[in-house]
């Protein structure tokens, strides 16, 4: 079993400000457009259509997309893909391959010089070697939240373990 880099990131060539991006899989039939604010999930014909008509170059090959990270830049809102981009194996859990993450790009979606200091601390914290997913070729769930006789008698997922598991709760 091995991970490679399946997920690709283009991004529009010649523009000061990225307004337009695609994220692909590695033998997945549809794409996502991140385009003015907006997430659309595009099938792979339309995707390399856009990507010659429009001039899109591959920005970063990536192992995991992490999701996307809203800032809030005084009146503006900054949005950052967050990719995997450096992986360590630590090992195995049944057929589940178990990674360190040692490497994040943090993109920013409008590519501002100053929106790379924004997130500078934030890299180095993911970048840090404290974070973990599992991966399994079957395209089985494996959930490493949960201890092995929680997960036989069916828990639901321990949310404690992620880092983004605060959006959307009331405070």
């Amino acid at each position: 079993m091995v991970l490679g880099k399946n997920l690709k990131f283009f991004t529009r060539s010649g523009q000061e400000v990225v307004s337009s991006a695609i994220l692909e899989q590695r033998g997945n039939q549809s794409s996502i457009l991140l385009e003015s604010n907006a997430i659309l999930e595009i099938g792979s014909d339309e995707a390399e259509r856009l990507k010659r008509t429009w001039n899109y170059k591959k920005t970063v090959d990536a192992y995991a997309c992490l999701g996307i990270l809203q800032l809030n830049a005084g009146q503006d809102t900054v949005l950052f893909l967050a990719l995997v981009t450096g992986v360590t194996s630590v090992g195995k859990i049944g057929e589940a391959e178990i990674f360190r993450i040692t490497q994040v790009s943090l993109l920013s979606l409008r590519n501002h010089s100053q929106d790379e200091e924004r997130v500078a601390e934030l890299r180095r914290l993911l970048s840090s070697g404290m974070f973990y997913f599992s991966w399994n070729d079957n395209n089985e769930t494996n959930d490493i939240t949960l201890c092995a006789q929680r997960q036989a008698n069916g828990a639901p997922t321990d949310s404690r373990f992620f880092w983004i598991s605060f959006r959307g709760k009331a405070r």
